[in-house]
């Protein structure tokens, strides 16, 4: 099966500024060979998002490569070892390691073929190295998997299988070319040999990289508004890092009201969404710079509008780029906005 993309398919853009800066590091870095003819993969982990945005072609993309080192002194290098130092902490608020309370993601390759059918395929480890083959359902679905571009312009959802030996499959499609990193959000159904039936849900991932030539832009300013074809959506609430923090998303729709010989618009409170993965709307945050994961949890947010609640802990303070995936009149859409979370005290 294959996901939805998660943002419409945009415009390409040529890099400049720093986006051009770290598409040269990328370059740079992709050819360097270490030890015996070691190859590292390219990567990167610095690049920034925009409203306006690179076209992901008709379909997605994703799988997982390592992330080479960067020039000493640029913020490619600064955003990689932040990076890192996340993923080294173990703690699993980040989302940033691909393993955790024993628990790991393995996939079957970090490079995955560039064909519009191409299959990305993993598996959950359990901490003595077999395959977990039972989860708990999250909302119905036993496995949350997202795939998330490094410069956070797009998301998406895939929708992978489990086969009976534990081992996951899922048609990627056509993504945009760059950088990006897998997310699997799961509960195991009890871990192996320890009598416990239940698990807190984790979130592993793993970097990927689609070949390509890149294009890139810098991260939208904070806002609390995004316009969707004829939606508006307005996220109310003081988001702090560390600790859980409540926030409201408000639905409207654009209608025009004609005023003499012109056309105004008005916002009306929007009341018609449909469900869409048992909610309302399904939003997803992504830290600027590191990718880090914010866990959302719905408070009031199966009303169908125009107000919908949810709780978030985001992990640190800094500019957050949200995705809201929402449903009206049988059509799926894709807010994105950016968020900036103050750090706590």
């Amino acid at each position: 099966m294959t996901g939805s993309p998660l943002r419409p398919a945009p415009q390409s853009l040529e890099p400049t500024g720093r986006a051009a800066a770290r598409r040269t590091t990328r370059t740079w870095a992709g050819a360097c060979v270490l030890g015996a003819g070691l190859l590292l993969a390219t990567g990167c982990t610095a690049r920034t998002a925009a409203d306006a945005h690179r076209s992901p072609g008709p379909d997605a993309v994703a799988g997982g490569a390592v992330s080479p080192t960067a020039l000493p002194g640029t913020p490619a290098a600064a955003a990689q070892a932040a990076a890192a130092a996340r993923a080294a902490s173990g703690r699993p608020e980040y989302g940033l390691s691909d393993q955790y309370g024993g628990f790991r993601l393995d996939a079957d390759t970090d490079t995955p073929a560039e064909s519009p059918d191409a299959r990305y395929t993993f598996r959950i480890l359990a901490p003595d190295g077999t395959p977990v083959t039972s989860f708990l359902p999250q909302r119905g679905e036993p496995m949350r998997v997202y795939a998330v571009s490094d410069d956070l312009q797009y998301v998406r959802y895939l929708v992978p299988a489990m086969d009976q030996d534990g081992t996951w499959s899922t048609e990627l499609g056509r993504l945009a070319p760059g950088d990006w990193r897998l997310y699997a959000s799961f509960t195991p159904n009890g871990r192996p040999g320890d009598g416990r039936a239940q698990l807190p849900a984790e979130v592993l991932s793993r970097p990927f990289t689609v070949a390509g030539s890149v294009a890139g832009a810098s991260l939208a300013p904070a806002t609390d508004t995004a316009v969707v074809d004829d939606s508006v959506l307005t996220v109310k609430g003081a988001l702090t890092a560390g600790r859980p923090s409540a926030f409201t998303v408000d639905f409207a729709q654009r209608v025009p009201t004609p005023q003499g010989e012109q056309q105004a618009w008005q916002n009306r409170p929007l009341s018609g969404l449909q469900r869409y993965d048992g909610l309302s709307a399904v939003p997803v945050a992504f830290r600027s710079g590191d990718q880090a994961f914010a866990r959302i949890d719905p408070v009031d947010a199966s009303s169908g509008g125009p107000r919908l609640g949810y709780r978030g802990v985001f992990p640190e303070a800094g500019d957050w780029r949200m995705f809201i995936r929402f449903r009206v009149g049988g059509q799926e859409r894709t807010a994105a906005l950016t968020l900036h979370v103050s750090p706590a005290g």
